[in-house]
């Protein structure tokens, strides 16, 4: 069934009074959205709870409704870009929550709507895109894809050393705890709270043609299936800012400014006993990087930070901005987090750890009780002494029991102007490891290391350079 033919029967379907904005005859005050068509599935059941519902007629204003839904399992992907309902939405200052939607049904909304000037790549049970100041806020929700990497070794009281490797690819379909934390969010949005309000850069003048996006990157685990035991989380705002650079002729470029801001949770140890320590995170890492199999080569890296840091740090970056062929220019700065951040024990620091060329990332370690990046784990074991050989996990770092706050920031800059799409990607990961002293004999005990790496497939984003107006 066509387009037109399924919006001609929501229309009738509205007139006919079913699907109203819960019968009130105009009177209620309630919040409602509006959807496209018809939808399904489980984020829709739970905003069901708390929104009223209209099914949206063509040529209807929206402003006044808290969100625009349409279900990509009913709207094709092809008739994306002719949905006119989308751009008036977000021109209206209206979210637009998407569900079942592709790629494809991404980039023909893109192609419909000059006010979308990013999308996330992939296939997402739910997408909200909240209109905000020269951009767009993305929210998703959909099946997420890592590596599971562990490493045990046991060091005996001869000094012998073995272990074991294992590696496991996981992928995890949205459960109800990722429903929930996606409503969340999305209350959170058309509550008028957005991440940018937070942790926005300064202002350039309005001459400087800009495109602002910001996209929120959430995990859960659940049934074990990162950490036996506990629930990690991550939790992280990735901003990507373009800027077109104006020095006149030869001189015209974009800078790519982007940042992230977050935290890492390793949950609850499940063990913190005399013998058993952990789980405890000891590593947490933010990368960044133009996909270099994509269009990436547009992109050169200027500068990342933080710098090599240890206990605390922040950081402070910018780019000087031109604008009136040259005659003017604007140095835009932010600093992350506004206060310096401390991190008891731990080290910190970007560069020289990434296996992509033209990449930024950022490495939070552990440094005591022992320096996980050194791996000198057996440190964290403390000798009795004495006739026996008798050792206990040290006590666990504090910073490596609580959320972790995790900042980072990159630039790069194009050679010249284009309008082209430039594929982004993002990821956040972290280890965690757990310590425990195994009986031998009566007084005797060796020590044993479980290592556990979470490597998330890296998220792309599709940055329209040239939306930036």
């Amino acid at each position: 069934m066509s387009l037109a033919r399924t919006l001609s029967l929501a229309a009738l379907v509205a007139v006919l009074g079913l699907g109203g904005c819960g019968g009130g005859g105009g009177l209620t005050k309630k919040p409602y959205f509006v959807i496209v068509g018809s939808a399904s599935g489980p984020v829709l059941r739970e905003l069901q709870k708390t929104y009223l519902q209209q099914i949206y007629r063509p040529g209807q204003a929206l402003k006044g409704a808290s969100m625009l839904v349409v279900d990509g399992s009913v709207v094709p992907a092809d008739s994306m870009d002719d949905l006119k309902a989308i751009d008036d939405a977000l021109g209206s200052g209206v979210p637009v929550l998407c569900l079942n939607v592709s790629k494809a049904h991404l980039t023909k909304a893109a192609e419909g709507s000059s006010r979308i000037g990013a999308f996330v790549n992939g296939n997402h049970d739910a997408y909200l895109m909240t209109p905000m100041a020269h951009g767009i806020d993305i929210v998703h929700v959909g099946p997420k894809k890592f590596t599971r990497r562990q490493l045990f070794q046991h060091l005996d009281t001869t000094g012998h050393l073995r272990g074991s490797r294992s590696e496991d690819r996981i992928e995890l379909q949205p459960d109800q705890a990722s429903i929930d934390r996606f409503v969340a969010n999305l209350k959170d949005r058309l509550a008028g709270k957005l991440p940018i309000d937070s942790v926005r850069g300064t202002d350039p003048p309005s001459s400087i043609p800009r495109y602002i996006t910001t996209v929120q990157d959430s995990f859960t685990s659940v049934d074990d299936n990162v950490v036996p035991g506990q629930t990690v989380t991550s939790n992280v705002a990735f901003f990507f800012n373009v800027y077109y650079n104006d020095g006149g002729p030869g001189n015209q470029y974009q800078y790519l400014i982007a940042y992230a801001t977050g935290m890492s949770d390793p949950g609850a140890p499940s063990n913190n006993s005399e013998r058993t320590k952990g789980y405890f995170q000891t590593l947490s890492y933010l990368q960044m990087n133009p996909n270099p199999t994509e269009n990436g080569g547009l992109l050169s890296l200027i500068s990342s930070g933080p710098g090599q840091s240890d206990g605390l740090y922040q950081v402070s970056f910018g780019a000087d901005i031109q604008y009136s062929a040259g005659a003017s220019s604007y140095l835009w700065s932010l600093s992350l987090p506004p206060v310096a951040q401390s991190i008891p024990g731990w080290f910190c620091n970007t560069g020289g750890v990434s296996l992509l060329p033209n990449a930024a990332q950022t490495l939070f370690w552990q440094g005591s009780p022992f320096n996980a990046v050194q791996n000198n784990w057996h440190d964290g074991f403390t000798y009795v002494g004495g006739l026996v050989l008798d050792y206990y996990p040290k006590s666990m770092n504090p910073t490596s029991t609580n959320q972790l706050p995790v900042n980072m920031a990159a630039i790069w800059r194009t050679s010249t102007t284009t309008d082209q799409g430039i594929v982004m990607q993002y990821a956040a990961g972290a280890q965690y490891q757990l310590l425990h002293a195994k009986e031998k004999s009566p007084g005797i005990y060796d020590r044993q290391q479980t290592v556990i790496n979470f490597d998330p497939d890296p998220m792309n984003v599709t940055l329209l350079f040239g939306r930036a107006e």
